[in-house]
């Protein structure tokens, strides 16, 4: 049976649907965006914005990124009632033209078919700085380590390694797995 992955209309509903309570920044997001002097950063696929808001309250100037409307809604009402500037846009992953660049792009947990994975990492590199860094972290079930890595050329891979780790969710509905994280950082030529 082939894997189902949500669509933007089924993402949409959820949004819509379910408010609060939220989903907490990731604490790899946390130490790894620590490593790095704040700048122009994207979030793809921000869902409800945990990660883009942390982003924003360390100093870096957010754009986050979903194809569902609704996610961006709940996105901005928390930036706003927590005092923090971040721009969103409607935007698919596996459809990525901007014209602009960024210091550091985030992919956190998102799931997408291997040919849409494949887009999206591809492309994401022509929207890094010079020097700039990726940071993919999701389920190893959504992409194996190789396939991540593989996909990020020509960028520098800095950490690749798979780690098991408890997944915070809301209502204390926390859930065990292994995770991919890869940190890849765009050379200066």
């Amino acid at each position: 049976m082939p894997e189902r992955h949500m669509n933007q209309e089924d993402w949409e509903r959820y949004y819509t649907a379910n408010r609060a309570p939220w989903i907490p920044h990731d604490p790899l997001l946390e130490e790894e965006a620590a490593r790095l002097t704040p700048g122009r950063a994207l979030e793809l696929a921000c869902g409800e914005g945990s990660d883009a808001l942390h982003l924003a309250g360390q100093g870096f100037e957010v754009l986050a990124t979903d194809f569902a409307p609704a996610a961006l809604a709940i996105t901005m009402e928390r930036a706003e009632a927590m005092g923090l500037a971040v721009r969103t846009m409607e935007v698919d992953a596996a459809a990525l033209r901007l014209s602009e660049t960024f210091h550091f792009i985030y992919m956190g947990y998102l799931s997408l078919p291997a040919v849409e994975r494949a887009r999206a990492l591809t492309q994401l590199v022509h929207h890094l700085v010079p020097n700039g860094v990726f940071l993919y972290i999701g389920l190893e079930e959504a992409g194996a380590l190789e396939e991540i890595a593989g996909h990020l050329s020509p960028l520098c891979i800095e950490r690749a390694e798979t780690l098991h780790r408890v997944i915070s969710m809301p209502n204390a509905e926390h859930f065990e797995a292994d995770c991919v994280i890869v940190r890849a950082r765009r050379e200066v030529n």
